[in-house]
């Protein structure tokens, strides 16, 4: 982390929470033990990965009767972080995780959501409880970054481009797709 701090590289943490384990003040700590201040500047949120291990996979029947108590360790986990950074934690989940395993579990709209989505489909499914549409209104969505930081956020995609297994887009098309998609969401 140290290095990317020196060269200006935003940066963060990134929690897999451990559905089964009840100790969530000892993955809380392990998560903090990371060293990073999340109140300085280029210190991204700090993320809650909502999926099963792949030993809680084989327990799947398990972790869908023992649900409630796994929301309560997640909410208990992200009010803590959120208490000890200063941040709002980000949930990085499934469609299918939160809808059929966590059977939709209410309280959690206020965080901002990170889908995962493993599908070649154009769109993600969105859990449950994160969309609202009856507040939604033409004319008020904004994706396009602000021109200050277009230059920051352009080479932090540079960077990325040994992860990209596919041709990567240009820079220039994704910045034209948020605009295209912005204004036919706004008119």
């Amino acid at each position: 982390m140290k290095r990317l701090k020196e060269n200006k590289i935003l940066r963060g943490g990134y929690h897999f929470f451990r559905m089964l384990i009840d100790d969530v003040e000892g993955q809380v700590q392990n998560f903090l033990d990371s060293g990073e201040d999340y109140r300085e500047k280029g210190v991204l949120p700090p993320v809650l990965d909502v999926e099963p291990t792949n030993e809680e996979w084989k327990r799947i029947a398990f972790l869908s009767q023992n649900r409630l108590a796994i929301v309560k360790r997640m909410q208990k986990w992200l009010s803590l972080v959120e208490a000890k950074t200063g941040k709002r934690p980000i949930i990085y989940t499934s469609k299918h995780i939160w809808d059929n395993i966590l059977k939709a579990p209410t309280g959690f709209s206020h965080y901002p959501l990170w889908v995962a989505n493993y599908t070649e489909g154009s769109k993600p499914t969105m859990p449950s409880g994160w969309a609202n549409y009856g507040t939604a209104r033409k004319g008020t969505l904004k994706l396009s970054p602000p021109s200050r930081v277009l230059e920051d956020l352009e080479k932090d995609y540079r960077m990325m481009e040994a992860m990209f297994f596919r041709e990567r887009p240009t820079w220039s098309q994704i910045l034209q797709g948020i605009a295209e998609f912005e204004k036919e969401f706004n008119e």
